[in-house]
């Protein structure tokens, strides 16, 4: 769940790169500090930390990203280290994505199955879900022995739970509740 905080930050981002031109642009770079943020603890718990300067912040992002990034996207991390809202970025990162793909027209579905699913599957699922969504699906697909068998669906806070093992609790609630009690 990503924070309202976050999300303005993330939304005013959106809202000036789009207004810029440059949407696509911080896009990439928006997914390169996700994605170097997500892959290391320590820049995690760096930024997270209460005990280090904002400065300091400031200068290890700059040094990992300055020449890296659009210089839209890298006012954003100095305004962040101003503000002392470092520990938000990976939501940031991700709030930005939720408001690229809505105005791209895709969403993000996570797929959870019991089994790796053959591409025709893939591919089925895929049309399935465009029908019902109505537009373009960027699957992330996940392999969850525990399901026992089928499969999960979340697309936002919707779960379709087409598994073993929902089934076999459903059913095991209704024994339950249909079992006499001496």
């Amino acid at each position: 769940m990503i924070s309202n905080t976050a999300l303005r930050y993330a939304k005013a981002l959106f809202d000036l790169s789009l207004e810029k031109g440059q949407v696509e642009s911080v896009y990439r770079d928006v997914i390169l500090i996700r994605d170097t943020a997500e892959a290391s603890a320590e820049l995690k718990v760096f930024l997270k930390s209460p005990v280090i300067q904002n400065r300091d912040k400031e200068e290890v992002l700059a040094t990992i990203f300055k020449e890296r990034v659009n210089p839209l996207t890298f006012q954003l991390l100095q305004l962040l280290s101003e503000k002392s809202r470092e520990p938000l970025l990976v939501e940031i990162m991700k709030g930005f994505i939720q408001y690229y793909l809505e105005h791209t027209g895709v969403i993000e579905v996570q797929v959870e199955s019991a089994t790796p699913l053959d591409e025709p599957v893939v591919e089925e699922l895929r049309k399935v879900l465009e029908r019902r969504t109505g537009k373009s699906v960027n699957m992330q697909i996940t392999e969850e022995p525990e399901l026992m068998g089928g499969l999960t669906v979340r697309i936002g806070d919707t779960v379709i739970d087409g598994s073993v093992r929902y089934s076999l609790e459903r059913l095991g609630s209704k024994l339950k509740e249909h079992t006499l009690v001496p």
